[in-house]
This record gives structure tokens, sequence and C-alpha cells, in this order.
């Protein structure tokens, strides 16, 4: 298994947690790292997942326009602005999470 793109099990914890109980099948949640390869997002989650890698992966990508063209024909200009501040602030929150050395408490018994 790949490592996810910021490696922040707090956050990996925290957010898939929340995502179960916002309806988000877990088959999803196994599937995520390899999201490029499995056919079960819709094309619009696709060119979500597509721009959140391409945004974290500034250095690399560029923000190139094989990344940023698919959400032209699928999101207004205020959903791309608002998911591309989203995708800022999931990378501020695992950075910062990381840098402070957040911890997974263990569940209760």
């Amino acid at each position: 298994m790949t490592r996810p793109i910021n490696g922040c099990a707090f956050c990996l914890d925290m957010h898939s947690q929340a995502a179960i109980r916002a309806g988000v099948s877990e088959r999803k949640l196994i599937l995520l790292n390899g999201w490029d390869e499995a056919a079960i997002w819709s094309e619009r989650e696709r060119a979500a997942l597509g721009w959140a890698d391409a945004v974290t992966k500034i250095g690399e990508s560029r923000a190139a326009d094989t990344a940023y063209d698919p959400l032209v024909d699928l999101f207004d200009q205020k959903e791309i602005a608002d998911l591309t501040m989203l995708i800022g602030l999931m990378n501020l929150w695992n950075r910062l999470a990381i840098a402070m050395r957040y911890q997974i408490r263990p569940e209760a018994s």
C-alpha cells in the first residue's frame, strides 16, 4: 500500500470516521489511495480528487491544466474556488498535525 499524500494518521483517522458518518462507503475509503485506477467515483469526484492531488503536490504538478480543465466542465467558478480553498486548508491542517505531533487516542474499552 502506498502512503497517503500527507501521511497524517491523526487526520486520516478523524476524517475517515467523519466520511463514514456522512455516508461515504468504506469501499471508497479503502480504494481512495488508488482513486485514479478504480472506476467507482463519479466524473465530478474524479475531477475533484485529481485537483486535490495537483494542488497538494503543487511543487511537482504546478497545478497543471490537465488537472484544472476537467473542473471547468463540472464545477462553477465558486465551486472551484471553494474546492481549492478546502484543499489548501486540509493541507494546512495536515502539516500542523504532523508538525505538532498529534496522536490518535486509543479507543475506550
